[in-house]
This record gives structure tokens, sequence and C-alpha cells, in this order.
């Protein structure tokens, strides 16, 4: 406003000052013009007397042209007051006919004042050309930092106002002057377009690296406003001090090879996220890429090779996000699931072997997920997934989940996971068989104690994980048995076909180690000198794919291996032979053993293994003792000695009038009679060292034992569909 106002004072001052100038006295200013419309140049005489004081115009001549003040030139000369020497008649002289302009003349001024006020204004002229600069310079410094913006538009006006201003007035422009022209506005630039916007800001602010499982990097500087990168790389020499033959490692869900250098994952993707629409794809290469599939049954169910469709995938969705609260996100695709506290990648984590419970959990989920974040340091996700870590459904039910996270402060971190509903035993609805559904919770805190970030030690903190679950409803069917039988709520155990449930009721461990003798069929008996070869024979065992075995009470530190077994191979069902008493049969219970045998029939045992609710098979040979042990409450009956009664024939000869009764046939099994058993009637067969040589414990022979092992298998699989088609 200031600048404007002396703008207009420049304009009001030239004005006057040209109104002053024209009505200057002069007595000839009745000059004729020619026809080509120049002033007529009055001929030089001599001036009349008393005009004296002359005002030299060319001294006092205004700025130059093209500062906007109108220039002033003296057109006119003065008259003498009488006619020339000449004798002219008063007319003036004919001009000179000429192209050239006509000079400046001097006007008598009689007044002092006059010649005063005249060099009063030329101080003003100088005034005004100062002042002229100094708006010029001021305009020039406010288009520089004019902004295109919206926020700008007002100086923008303003700006435009005082260019239209400056040029306005072109009444008091000099001849051939050109008035300033004003620059085009620049063109508006494209709309910028926003990545993710979460009004609220975004949820859980700060330093959270410290957390096992969220990875440790604070930069990616190759990240961009809608794309950040990401590139992994994890090789790795690991050295099994059991030096296996072929090199392959087992039991674990992160090593696979053993002394060589093996690239266990090598991945490549990145983040993206446009106008709210999020997604994230992270290839997946190296062993992880055949290991991870391995343990995927869901993709037997069905056609198209999901395994080789999803096995160079470790991460693809995609979503969006809503500027609802914190943020509130939906997103499909394959996702990390963090059930269990560890990273699917290794660098991530505290440890390069998560644990086992860990291990054990989904590293990834292939469903849909909602993020809500209703303040900035909780979030509620669920989950609707197909199923336990897999491509795709086990069976006929999706999977339901959900993850709620709270970080209430930079130094506490808690999460639930929950999981359930989903059927996820492979092949279970195929063969007609009910269905089990899993229940899993997982609920976890990290805390972090000390944080020195210059310091070499310059973090410590810890963890504290409570993992609960269990299966419930059917399961396979065994062999020959119905393929209609209840689950344990359901119905009894006369037509219990494999089912389980939560509540470790009356049917509940014992029917699940009841069915899995019987679908499994060979019981292996582990009687040998020392705890060590013991322990070497039930594992090889349970690796060869034998989840069942009998450690006798014979055996040195019997007690001390089936508790040390029973807690280290959860799926092992490790039961104590050769109990003769109820004491015993408590201690054994006590260590962890889920089924207890006898050589023979010993009612006082079998009455505690059903008041405990565990399975319980005791010793047999004759119709009586069979019939006794069965009605005293046992699960099976062992026919032991059988190979010195008559073999095959005497176990036939005993399933004629006793069908109902689950038989063991042991003693006298081997490679040759164990069909043969089978074909007989017998429900299972016990094995001791004809599966497990002596030499093979004492020499280690893994191999020789598997080998067996298999053979035995077969032996009993192929029995047994043959006695469903011919008996």
């Amino acid at each position: 406003m200031r600048m404007m106002s002396k703008f207009r004072m420049v304009v009001i001052c030239g004005a006057a000052m040209c109104g002053l100038a024209g009505q200057l006295p002069c007595p000839g200013q009745n000059a004729t013009w020619n026809d080509d419309k120049k002033p007529a140049t009055r001929a030089a005489g001599t001036m009349a007397p008393g005009q004296t004081n002359l005002v030299n115009f060319a001294a006092l001549e205004p700025p130059a042209a093209g500062l906007g003040i109108p220039l002033i030139e003296a057109a006119g000369v003065a008259t003498d007051s009488t006619a020339a020497a000449s004798g002219g008649s008063g007319t003036a002289s004919p001009s000179t006919s000429t192209d050239t302009a006509a000079a400046p003349v001097a006007v008598p001024v009689k007044s002092d004042a006059v010649i005063k006020e005249l060099s009063e204004m030329k101080k003003q002229f100088s005034q005004l050309t100062e002042m002229e600069a100094e708006m010029k310079a001021r305009i020039g410094k406010l288009e520089t930092e004019l902004d295109t913006d919206k926020q700008t538009d007002d100086a923008e006006k303003d700006a435009s106002e005082l260019r239209s201003a400056e040029v306005g007035d072109s009444s008091g422009m000099a001849p051939g002057t050109q008035a300033p022209t004003t620059p085009p506005p620049a063109a508006a630039p494209a709309p910028e377009i926003d990545a993710q916007i979460t009004t609220k800001g975004e949820p859980f602010p700060g330093d959270w690296t410290w957390l096992n499982s969220n990875g440790h990097a604070v930069d990616s500087p190759m990240s961009t406003k809608y794309f950040t990168p990401e590139f992994r790389a994890d090789a790795n020499y690991t050295l099994d001090y059991n030096h296996p033959e072929d090199d392959t490692l087992g039991g674990s869900t992160e090593t696979f090879r053993s002394d060589e250098w093996q690239l266990e994952q090598i991945s490549a993707g990145g983040d993206i996220r446009i106008q709210n629409v999020r997604g994230r794809i992270l290839t997946m290469d190296g062993l992880f890429a055949t290991t991870t599939p391995r343990n995927d049954g869901s993709v037997g169910r069905g056609s198209w090779d999901l395994a080789g469709a999803y096995k160079y995938v470790s991460e693809a969705w995609g979503g969006y996000h809503w500027d609802v609260n914190h943020g509130l996100n939906v997103d499909a695709g394959i996702f990390v699931s963090y059930i269990g506290l560890f990273s699917y990648y290794n660098f991530d984590n505290w440890t390069y072997q998560p644990s086992f419970v860990s291990s054990n959990t989904p590293w990834f989920f292939n469903g849909l997920r909602i993020q809500w974040f209703p303040t900035a340091k909780l979030k509620i996700e669920p989950w609707i997934i197909n199923g336990w870590q897999s491509y795709a459904r086990y069976n006929s039910k999706p999977g339901l989940g959900g993850q709620i996270l709270w970080r209430p402060t930079p130094y506490l971190d808690f999460v639930w996971n929950n999981y359930g509903l989903g059927e996820d035993d492979a092949g279970e609805q195929q063969s007609g068989a009910a269905t089990r559904s899993r229940i899993h919770a997982d609920y976890s805190a990290q805390i972090k104690v000390y944080d020195q970030p210059k310091k070499l030690l310059d973090k410590i903190a810890f963890t504290v994980t409570a993992d609960l679950g269990c299966e419930y409803g059917g399961g396979a069917p065994s062999g020959p048995y119905s393929t209609t039988g209840s689950s344990p709520e359901m119905g009894s155990s006369s037509t219990y076909t494999g089912g389980v449930n939560c509540h470790n009721s009356a049917n509940g461990k014992r029917e699940e180690v009841n069915a899995l003798i019987k679908r499994i069929g060979i019981l292996p008996s582990v009687r040998v000198t020392s705890q060590d070869l013991a322990q070497f024979a039930a594992e090889t065992v349970y690796s060869a794919g034998i989840p069942v075995v009998e450690i006798t009470m014979t055996t040195p530190g019997a007690l001390q291996l089936i508790s040390d077994l029973a807690h280290r191979f959860k799926d092992l069902a490790v039961g104590a032979g050769t109990v003769l008493d109820d004491d015993t049969a408590r201690r054994c219970v006590d260590a962890g053993a889920r089924f207890l045998t006898s050589p023979g029939f010993v009612p006082e045992v079998v009455s505690y293994a059903k008041k405990v609710d565990v399975v319980v098979f005791p010793g047999a040979l004759t119709p009586t003792e069979v019939i006794a042990a069965w009605k005293a409450g046992a699960d099976l009956v062992k026919i032991f000695p059988t190979g010195h009664v008559g073999g095959v024939q005497y176990l036939r000869a005993l399933k004629v009038p006793l069908p109902q009764i689950p038989l063991i046939a042991t003693g006298g099994v081997n490679q040759l009679t164990a069909s043969d058993f089978i074909l007989a009637g017998a429900t299972a067969i016990g094995v001791g060292s004809e599966l497990l040589p002596r030499e093979a414990l004492h020499l280690r022979q893994v191999d020789r034992i598997h080998e067996l092992a298999g053979r035995f298998l077969a032996m009993v699989k192929e029995a047994r569909s043959l006695r469903e088609v011919y008996y």
C-alpha cells in the first residue's frame, strides 16, 4: 500500500507540473502548423524592450523519455511587440520546410517567482526519478519472491496491480515511449500425489529396532516417497558334530545342511504406497524356496501346483489405506504372521535359530487381514486365512485368528496372537473321516531395560512368552476300523478312530495314544544294556517314521529316559514296558509314560492305568487270560510269547472266538512272519531286535535301522490292504 501511495503522488505531481507549464505567459503562442503536423518555426528576431531574464528550457528539461513522465517541449516562440524591421505586417515569416525538429527556444519570463518555481519543479523531477527507480527495484524483488502456490495468490494479485498502475496512465507518455509489458503468469505445477495419508500421524512412533523380529535397519537410502526397496541375503555355514553322511540336517527349521556353505535366503522387493494404495512384494530363493513348501501338505488337495506357484514368493499382498483414527488397512495375499515372537527372516531376530515353539508356529498366512489403529499405541488385526501356514485350505473350513499389539511406552511391547477353527490335518476329509480343528494362543511381552546407543553393549531386553494350544475333533481312520468313528465328545471308544479333545476327558489322551498304536501297527520295544543305547534306539525309530516306542524297565535309567523323550518329542508316544506293580506304574506315568505294558496280566497295573487315564495292554497267552485282561479294562491285549506256542496259527485261532478284542502279536515276529500275523487278525505287532539289531545300535547304523523300519511299515500296510479285500 505504501508503494501504491508513492506511485499516486508521482502521477499527481506530473499532472500538476504539466498544467503549470501550459499556463506560462507566452504572448507568441499563436504559431501556425504546416500540413505535416509539424510546428512552424518562428523567425529569430529582436525581442521587445524589457523582455529580459530569458529562461533556457534546455537547462530545465524534464527527465528523459521512457520514465513514464511526459516530456515538456517549448514549441512556441515569442513575438515582438512591434513589427519587424523588415516592414513585416505583423504576421509570422513562413517556416522553413525541413524534417528536423524545432530547436528549443528561450521564453522570456518577467517574474523571478516563476523562475524559482521552475527550479523547484526540477528538483521534484529528480526526486520522482529516484522514487521510480526504487519502486521498480521493489517490484522486481516482489516478483522474484512470488510463489505460484495457492497461498501466494494475494501477493501475485498485488504485484499485478502494481504493474497495471505503473503502465495505466498512458496519457503522460512521451511520443514513442513503450509501456512495460506484464509477464504472463507462471504455469501451475502438476498436482502432487500423496503416498499414504494419516492425518493423526502414523502409529507406533519412535525407535522399535530393539524388538526381536522387528528388523534393525534405521534408514533406507534408496527409498523414494512411493517405494522403499528391500534386499536380503542370508548365507551360513553349519557344523553338525554328528557329521551326517550326506550332510542332511534334521530337526531344524532354519538350517538344513551340515559342513558346507549354503545360501539359505536371497530376496528382493519392497513396499509401495501411492494415493493410499499399498502393497508389498518380496521374492524368495535359496533353500527357503524348497524347505518352506515342503512343510505344506495343503497343496496336495485339488488341482494346480500351488507349491510351484508360490515357492519363489515370500510376501506378496496388496491393499488400501483409509485415513481413519491412526489408520485402517485392508490387505489380501501372503503376509508374515509373527506368531511365536520370531520373524520369518533370521536377520530380524536376536538369535539365528528360533525357539522350538516359534519354529512350529506359522511363518506366514495366505488370506485377508484388517489392521485398525484406534490410537497411536494400539493395533487390532483380525485374520481370515486358508490355514496354519498353508497356501491352500487343508479341508473345508478356513482359519480364523487375529493379533492385538499394544506398545504403551518406548520400552514395552505386548502382543496377543490367537488362531482357531481351521481344519489343518491333510487328507482327513478326503478319506471320509471326521476332521480335526486347531486352537492356538500365543501371548508375549518384550521389555527393554537398558539403552546406551554409544556404548559397546548398547541394549538389553528380554521376552516372556506363553503358548497354549490343542486340537479337537475326529482323526484319520486306522486300517480296517470304521471311518465313521466318533470324536471323544460324541461317542464311545469302541468306535473311536483317532479323535482328540482339549479337556483331557476320559477319552482324551488315552484314546489318542490308543488310536495311534492301532494306526501305526508297530510297537518297537527297546531292551538294551545302557541308557545311551536306549536313547539312540528310541530317537532313530522316531526319525524313521514310527512315533511309538516302549522303554522296558529292565533298561538302565529307564525312568530318566522316558522323561527326557516325553519332554523333547511331544508327538512321540513313549511308554513303559515290563511294569509289574502299581508303584512302578505310578513312577512311569509321573515320568511321562503315555502307555503301560507288562509281559503278563497284572490286575493292579491295569486298575491304576484306568484310574489315571493311560493306555494299558497287559500280556496274556491263554484265552482265559485274554478275556480277564479285556474285562479288567485293557485297551489292547499283548499275546506273549506268540512264537513259542504256534505263532500265526495260534493267534488266528484266538481271533476266531474273540474278534472284538484287539491283539498285539509279540515274540517271534520278524520280516518273514510280520505280514502273516496282520493277516491272521493282529491289530499290531511288537518287534525288538528284529527292528533294532544289537550291532546296528552299537555301530550307530541309522540308515540300517531306517531301512528295517521302512520294511516293517510297508508289510503292515500291505497286509492290512489284503485283509480288507480277502477277509
